[in-house]
């Protein structure tokens, strides 16, 4: 190539350089996914809040009737994350026999687990652990409610 062609093109992508710079074409990312940030509840009515010990987050007591049942709505935050919906799973012994089942139901905006109790289980503990289904393992909250 001839000098002043090369000139040229030189001169057209420093003056390229400045107007981009200048007028900042801007970058826009599509299908950003919005990590939850932390988990609210809104809880039945029939459990009494305790004061948790070192390491539950939410600590409940329930008058135990045959067949108790109750309800917990988990909802995130940001009301705009991508994934909504959270996970119960139980956290008492897998080797103590099941006396409680945890379904959960989502509805487009929050998670609601149904706590259904087998007959009578006075002074026994249900454990429940809740996290968020967007992968984020650090993120979780702890529930214990005792059956009285």
């Amino acid at each position: 190539m001839k000098k002043p062609v090369i000139l040229i093109i030189g001169l057209i992508y420093a003056l390229a350089i400045v107007v981009v710079g200048f007028l900042g074409i801007k970058a826009r990312v599509f299908n950003e996914k919005i990590y939850v940030k932390d988990i609210t509840f809104v809880f039945d009515e029939n459990l009494t809040q305790r004061k948790a010990p070192e390491g539950v987050d939410y600590y409940f007591t329930i008058p135990d009737v045959e067949n108790t049942s109750f309800d917990i709505t988990a909802k995130v935050l940001p009301n705009n994350a991508t994934v909504k919906q959270c996970t119960f799973t139980s956290l008492n012994d897998i080797n103590d026999e099941p006396f409680y089942t945890i379904n959960t139901e989502f509805n487009g905006e929050s998670t609601i687990g149904t706590i259904v109790c087998n007959g009578f289980n006075s002074f026994r503990t249900i454990c429940i652990k809740v996290s968020p289904n967007d992968g984020n393992k650090q993120l979780y909250k702890t529930i214990w409610i005792l059956l009285i």
